[in-house]
């Protein structure tokens, strides 16, 4: 807790085990540059490619080309009160999951000011809740939420708001969105502005 990661430009988190960065809510884990006036894509990203389940709570990832990737994965990757601001291309980006069965869940982040999608699913199921997804798009008309080729989504309780392109595209055979907590019962969310 309490840590800080400055990342070298062009510099990528590369982990083909399980990478568990556990902050709390006074003491939160920081990845970003390590140059001095940060801006979009100033380090690579956060790569997560087998291995795992990834643990991320109480993190703050700024200044990324794409804030977190979860590539080939295990199930059961999990990010809480976290923060994925500003990255150049997309905020968290979800391909081929080892098991489709809860490939990640984001509780309670902000996923905000990405030029690219806020949260990409290309497989897998991701499970949204108590979140905002918010601001993304920005300069590129991306969205705020995109399932492409099988990527499905359970979302509840959550805010998409003022993304620039859509607040939430499905595409691809196979490709689902339920927006309730687990695709049977009710569930609340608000799209605004997009």
């Amino acid at each position: 807790p309490g840590s800080t990661i400055l990342v070298a430009p062009n510099a990528t988190l590369f982990s083909n085990g399980s990478i568990v960065a556990m902050g709390s809510p006074s003491q939160r884990i920081s990845f970003s540059a390590s140059k001095t006036s940060q801006l979009p894509g100033d380090w690579g990203w956060i790569y997560c490619n087998g291995g795992g389940p990834d643990t991320f709570h109480y993190c703050t990832i700024k200044y990324a080309q794409n804030g977190i990737v979860f590539d080939n994965t295990n199930y059961n990757n999990s990010m809480q009160f976290d923060s994925v601001l500003s990255s150049a291309h997309a905020g968290v980006t979800v391909y081929k999951p080892n098991n489709a069965y809860n490939a990640l869940r984001i509780y309670r982040c902000v996923i905000a000011n990405n030029k690219g999608t806020g949260v990409e699913a290309g497989f897998g199921l991701v499970r949204i809740t108590r979140s905002r997804i918010e601001s993304n798009g920005i300069g590129t008309i991306s969205h705020g939420l995109e399932l492409t080729g099988g990527g499905a989504l359970c979302l509840d309780s959550s805010n998409v708001l003022t993304n620039q392109g859509q607040g939430l595209v499905v595409s691809g055979t196979g490709s689902t969105a339920y927006l309730s907590p687990n695709g049977q019962t009710g569930g609340y969310n608000t799209f605004s502005n997009n």
